[in-house]
């Protein structure tokens, strides 16, 4: 008898039952029949198994995901209209589990239909279609309510029907309609008018969700900016300007409609405008500012409210701080002290804007692989490479540290002790200078990561790059949760190479490599970018790239050598200029490098060995393959004039005008933002063809926020509006940064 004591006794339940008499009997006659019952109690067992399961298909919270379909049918829910796009294909991005859950009736939308339709024609049921339907916040605003009439003085109306205030407002509206917006004239243009939308018509209605997410950067160091003056800092502790945001009613800041946001000049200032006001300013607000000491020893710790002024800092010299306060620019976020005894060091705690989760940040991130079960995997979405054997728990060697000194130590003990899995750990949110470099001996592994729920900012402490690697065949090295503001140098150290088993593999996820020079790595944003990433004689090494963001990459090796193979996934990579190469050789003819790409939004020009594989990616310059015999395109918009593998379902080139003031234009595709680190950084315009808002292979749009499958949800988000508003009411949807 096999197996546990529990699941024998279940399979001999009905031999139990038999008289002693037959048992003996069948006992000696070597269980002929015990066999026999023993089969039929596994089919009762599975007969047992199927009428629990169909009372648990009874509701939909328990119902099996064939069942919630069966459900939604019984109550006539109506699926939204498919998405535009050829849909899943086969063997391609269709087994992806958002694609496949994009497919099904959502649960949450299912079950809420019943209370849905009782509530049709409110307001707040709009707010609640948000959520259930799209998983995002949002803010329902009738906007008859905003025009400005006269008032009858028999029936006023105080809360509505004003004209303008020319002299005050609310300084906390947001844009586009919502709650402190000034009234409006009449406007007969339907909100769901496909040629010029308007907005402020009597029966025109709202729902406003948020196009960015906020995300929180916690007690990091902000910048000097030496060439102003030492009373002179920027939030972004690598020197550039960023907009700040409210996080909106789930971050605690009370936003209007508590929606995320940008926080204007004027949404900082309080009552009066004169000084922050405690909505946005304070502990788990918006934005906080410590500096120790000032302006009398024992203060700053944090800044109070009173003593923050907001400014326009566009122009450094424009401004003078009055004695025991900082001029504070949201918009730009720029800090400026009273040139006389500016403290020592700042400390900030803030909020950005970005699309989605890439890059290093505080977001929540899945742990890497040699944390999980050992060693890493080869390139993120490679689908050729077999993983290692794991290494036991305890075999893995693992320092923490805080800070640069610490760092530095962990390092010089790596190199000393040489284990052969080790992890590097930084556990806080600072700003680390540094310039080390690494050599790894073979089949060592290496893990350089934040820890989670931390952006430390790597930069270098002097001319040379802040991390330089040498990789020795076999070797493997992990790079994750970082952002790094300088080059990163990984070279090979001209040991064997290429024969897929002692070929060096590098993983780069949710790190940013900044793209450009930033003061912290001596230099001004404007100014040439530099190789974020540079891949020296590396002959048939396995180069990952997910979930980041990454400057220029530039492979070099020796001539006639094995190119070796770059796996980019779900990434920005952005040149910095249209003519720039994102991924080549530095203008040393193409990049020894054989590019295998799917997700991705790529700002500038390519030009590799080969092409193997690339699927749902934007390309806004050439792409350039010497070799194009092998690989293949699918689901991509590819610039005129590019030479590549064969295309299938691929957007061609068209010249477009530009849409607006610093909007990308470009042979591709019409982005928001090409800046970083703006919070429209490399996201699709709302004016972005049909073809690449729409055109991967499961409807998605092309490039590296395709895993949101924003307009998959938007859309099923007005389909379902349009069911629960009344008759003659125009509902629209609409978009806030």
């Amino acid at each position: 008898m096999t197996g546990p004591a529990g699941a024998a006794d279940a399979r001999d339940r009905l031999f139990e039952l038999l008289p002693l008499a037959a048992r003996t009997c069948d006992e000696a006659a070597g269980h002929p029949l015990r066999d026999l019952l023993r089969v039929i109690a596994e089919q009762a067992q599975v007969v047992q198994e199927d009428i629990a399961r169909t009372y648990d298909n009874w509701f939909v919270e328990t119902a099996e995901d064939w069942a919630v379909a069966c459900l939604a049918e019984l109550i006539g829910w109506s699926p939204p209209p498919p998405g535009p796009g050829p849909g899943p294909a086969p063997g391609g991005t269709a087994g992806r589990d958002l694609a496949v859950r994009a497919l099904r009736p959502p649960r949450q939308d299912v079950a809420a239909t019943l209370g849905h339709r009782r509530r049709k024609g409110t307001r707040s049921l709009l707010e609640d279609l948000a959520p259930d339907v799209a998983g995002l916040p949002g803010r329902a605003v009738e906007f008859a309510h905003l025009l400005a009439r006269s008032q009858h003085v028999n029936h006023l109306r105080p809360d509505r029907g004003r004209t303008a205030d020319v002299r005050g407002g609310d300084p906390q509206a947001l844009p586009g309609g919502l709650p402190g917006s000034p009234p409006h004239t009449v406007d007969v243009r339907r909100p769901t008018s496909h040629r010029t939308a308007g907005r402020y018509g009597i029966a025109s209605v709202g729902l406003f969700v948020p196009g960015t997410r906020a995300y929180s950067v916690t007690a990091t160091e902000a910048c000097r900016v030496e060439r102003v003056g030492r009373w002179a800092f920027t939030f972004d502790a690598t020197g550039f300007d960023v907009q700040l945001y409210g996080p909106g009613a789930d971050g605690g800041a009370g936003l209007p409609g508590g929606l995320p946001g940008a926080i204007t000049r004027r949404g900082l200032g309080g009552p009066g405008g004169r000084t922050a006001s405690p909505l946005h300013y304070g502990e788990g607000r918006s934005l906080v500012i410590r500096a120790p000491g000032w302006p009398a020893p024992g203060q700053g710790d944090p800044v109070l409210p009173e003593q923050v002024v907001p400014a326009d800092l566009g122009d450094w010299q424009a401004w003078s701080p009055r004695p025991g306060t900082v001029a504070v620019d949201p918009v730009l976020g720029r800090m400026l002290f009273p040139r006389t005894a500016p403290p020592q060091q700042v400390r900030v705690s803030y909020h950005y804007g970005f699309g989605a989760d890439l890059g290093g940040g505080e977001y929540r991130r899945p742990l890497p692989e040699l944390l999980r079960a050992g060693p890493p995997s080869p390139a993120a979405g490679r689908r050729t490479a077999a993983p290692r054997p794991s290494p036991a728990g305890p075999a893995r060697w693992y320092r923490s540290a805080t800070g640069a000194d610490e760092l530095r130590a962990a390092l010089a003990a790596l190199e000393q002790e040489r284990p052969p899995y080790a992890v590097v750990e930084i556990t806080a949110g600072t700003v680390v200078e540094l310039t080390a470099g690494i050599s790894l001996r073979p089949d060592q592994h290496l893990l350089l990561r934040a820890a989670e729920r931390v952006r430390p900012v790597l930069c270098p402490a002097g001319p040379q790059a802040p991390l330089s690697v040498t990789l020795a065949p076999g070797s493997w090295l992990t790079l994750d949760g970082l952002l790094v503001a300088g080059p990163v140098h990984l070279a090979g150290d001209g040991g064997a190479g290429g024969d897929g088993r002692r070929a060096a593999r590098v993983v780069v996820r949710h790190c940013t490599l900044v793209p450009g020079r930033t003061p912290r790595s001596g230099g001004a944003p404007g100014q040439p970018a530099p190789p974020a990433l540079e891949l020296a004689a590396l002959p048939g090494a396995d180069v990952g790239i997910s979930h980041c963001i990454v400057g220029p990459v530039q492979v070099t090796g020796p001539p006639g050598g094995e190119p070796l193979r770059l796996t980019v996934a779900d990434s920005v990579l952005d040149a910095t200029a249209p003519a720039r190469e994102a991924v080549g050789a530095g203008g040393q003819g193409p990049a020894p490098a054989v590019l295998d790409i799917a997700r991705t939004t790529v700002l500038g020009t390519v030009r590799v060995h080969a092409v193997d594989h690339g699927e749902n990616t934007v390309f806004t310059g050439p792409v350039t393959a010497a070799r194009v015999s092998r690989g293949s395109l699918r689901h991509c918009w590819v610039p005129a004039g590019s030479r590549t593998p064969r295309r299938l379902h691929c957007g061609p080139g068209t010249e477009q005008a530009p849409s607006g003031p610093g909007a990308w234009t470009a042979p591709a595709a019409r982005l928001v933002s090409v800046r970083y680190p703006d919070p429209g950084y490399a996201r699709l315009a709302p004016d972005c063809p049909e073809e690449i808002r729409a055109g991967a292979d499961d409807g998605a749009e092309l490039g590296a926020f395709h895993d949101l499958y924003l307009t998959r949800r938007l859309d099923a988000l007005r389909a379902r509006m349009s069911e629960y508003v009344p008759a003659g009411v125009d509902a629209a949807l609409f978009q806030v940064d």
